[in-house]
């Protein structure tokens, strides 16, 4: 018997009873999605755990393509205060009189010794941007924190991240990035400071013939211009193609290797907080897995490979991660 047709006590039990069914599927409801929400939350907090890794479509300071632009910017720069300093140099000549006479103000003289230490100092700039770029291809899989965290540390460095690129470097490039280095942090920016074995004024003439020298700023110039040549290589060869491959271990550890693309051979690793608590944060349990076939082909290029620990503590990557690079 349908609804319509029946007496007005069954018709009460039936909307009691679609009532009550009602309330049971909202209770049911209620129930799968206060689940949800609690699966949710425990997505969110095991996503919080995983670290930002460093892909091509990374941006700013974690992708390459963004620091070879500003170092781009930096060496025009330089080579553009350079070339205002010859002309100017050229007026100084035409200023002196017959008697050797100056006949012009302190302007003058400032812009005589000021711009060619500024085209050093953007120079030096301008190389460690084509440096660091290379060091953000070298991470690529690597947890944006662990980029964040070296970067720092290499600060400076040019010749430590000159061999941490690959890139072929003779003697005289070396003493060269030292020159550069120098310039970046001293030479180029604050007086001379006055030793005891040297002094002040052959301090000061030996500065200004490096920053003066013609044959000393084109060839720093030709060595930029080789890195920078050389990190546009990377991962970007068709006759060197570059394989990088990541495993995740766990909820929050990982392992990324990379073989090609102009770079040495390189194994990043962080433990997984299960690994630690199960006494297997060391290098022979990543060999286990290696030669067990879980992590593929890094059994193969295990004795060639250098091998690096995003070992940053938790409590702060989330700091590191949103500060910027010095």
């Amino acid at each position: 018997m349908n609804a319509e047709g029946a007496n007005p006590h069954q018709r009460l039990d039936a909307q009691h009873e679609s009532a009550t069914l009602l309330r049971r599927m909202a209770v049911a409801e209620d129930g799968e999605w206060g689940m949800s929400k609690e699966s949710n939350k425990d997505s969110k907090l095991k996503t919080a755990l995983r670290p930002q890794m460093l892909t091509s479509k990374s941006e700013g300071q974690f992708n390459s393509r963004d620091w070879i632009k500003e170092g781009n910017h930096l060496f025009a720069s330089s080579k553009a205060t350079r070339a205002v300093w010859v002309v100017k140099r050229r007026k100084l000549k035409r200023s002196l009189n017959a008697m050797g006479n100056w006949t012009h103000g302190t302007g003058m003289w400032a812009d005589l010794e000021g711009l060619p230490k500024a085209s050093m100092l953007l120079l030096g700039y301008s190389v460690e941007m084509f440096l660091k770029a290379g060091l953000a291809k070298a991470y690529q899989g690597c947890s944006e924190q662990m980029f964040d965290r070296d970067v720092r540390q290499f600060s400076h460095d040019f010749k430590k991240l000159a061999k941490e690129v690959a890139f072929d470097s003779s003697e005289r490039d070396r003493m060269d990035l030292g020159i550069l280095q120098k310039m970046v942090l001293f030479n180029a920016r604050y007086p001379i400071k006055p030793r005891e074995s040297i002094t002040a004024i052959r301090q000061q003439a030996e500065r200004m013939h490096q920053v003066w020298s013609k044959a000393e700023f084109t060839r720093m110039r030709q060595m930029v211009l080789r890195i920078r040549a050389h990190v546009s290589r990377i991962d970007m060869d068709s006759f060197n193609p570059s394989s990088v491959a990541s495993i995740k271990l766990d909820d929050d550890g990982y392992v990324t290797y990379r073989t090609g693309g102009h770079l040495p051979p390189r194994v990043t690793f962080k433990y997984s907080t299960s690994q630690r608590h199960a006494g297997e944060d060391n290098v022979d349990a990543l060999r286990n897995l290696a030669r067990d076939g879980q992590l593929l082909l890094l059994d193969h290029i295990w004795e060639q490979a250098t091998f690096h620990e995003d070992n940053l503590p938790a409590e702060r990557q989330s700091l590191a991660g949103s500060s910027e690079t010095s």
